[in-house]
């Protein structure tokens, strides 16, 4: 560990692992799902025989068990809830450092460490069904040592470190995420508009009796399931939201050299972390509309 660098508790690096390993599972079986019926129709298209009707017979059973599974496992709770519990972590282990209220320097390291090992057991109450997910590496002492040392600097040292670390990292993340994903929405709009086109000349085609073959089912499945994927993702939503809180943390990281007494940082600490507080809540909120 490096001295003056910020080292997250166990349970934010666990959480985030197990979130991850869920937008894995999750986005894996959607493509299953979105990928089957649109086997289907170029199955159709392609094998009229026997051997097309025993291909159908398994991509329905395969898109079927993928349903199923999805259903069952539910990867998107882990994802969302880990990903939820996560941030919680950092915010925790950040307002610790910072010295930032309920852990304000009105109280003993102990009495600190004391508030964050309520506030962790509340956050593993209200998502119990993580517990079996994140027991075996999120287990252990939630205030490490770099959360200590952090809080015993000066507030003038710690503020460049509250900028770089924290501040900095996640203005930048914001900002990628909101680029990324305007990118990708422009990407599958165009997917779709180029399917559609593509519709339309061939249906052209073929009232005129220059194309025979029709793949209009074919054509219809791999609209539907770009559809259903960008709706699945919400690129478009996500890339107006990234940018709102980019632009919203961007004027707070703007104040960062305002503060001239600890109690103006502090403050200025608990701002940006209610900002992203709020981001994460928002997102939350939206993945399960």
């Amino acid at each position: 560990m490096t001295p003056g660098k910020m080292n997250l508790p166990p349970l934010h690096d666990a959480a985030d692992s197990a979130s991850l390993s869920g937008q894995r599972l999750y986005l894996w079986l959607l493509r299953a799902q979105i990928a089957f019926p649109l086997a289907s129709a170029i199955t159709v298209l392609f094998l009229t025989d026997k051997t097309g009707a025993l291909t159908l017979v398994l991509l329905f059973v395969l898109g079927l068990a993928a349903s199923v599974y999805m259903q069952v496992r539910r990867p998107e709770a882990d994802w969302f809830d880990g990903r939820v519990l996560a941030e919680s972590m950092k915010t925790i282990a950040w307002r610790f450092a910072m010295k930032v209220p309920p852990y304000s320097s009105a109280k003993t390291e102990s009495q600190a460490i004391g508030e964050v090992n309520k506030r962790v057991a509340d956050l593993i109450s209200e998502r119990k069904k993580m517990s079996g997910v994140i027991a075996a590496h999120g287990a252990g002492a939630q205030v490490t040592d770099a959360m200590k040392q952090l809080r015993n600097l000066p507030w003038t040292d710690r503020r460049p470190i509250y900028v770089s670390e924290r501040l900095d990292d996640q203005l930048a993340w914001y900002r990628n995420r909101a680029g990324q994903n305007a990118k990708l929405a422009g990407r599958w709009l165009l997917l779709v508009s180029l399917l559609q086109l593509i519709g339309l000349v061939l249906a052209i085609l073929r009232s005129a009796d220059v194309v025979t073959i029709n793949l209009f089912g074919v054509l219809g499945a791999a609209i539907g399931a770009a559809l259903a994927w960008l709706q699945a993702k919400r690129h478009q939503d996500l890339s107006r939201s990234y940018g709102f809180a980019a632009l919203e943390l961007g004027l707070i990281h703007g104040r960062s050299d305002l503060p001239t007494t600890e109690d103006e940082f502090v403050k200025f600490v608990e701002d940006s972390e209610e900002a992203m507080s709020r981001e994460h809540t928002a997102w939350h909120a939206k993945r399960l509309q």
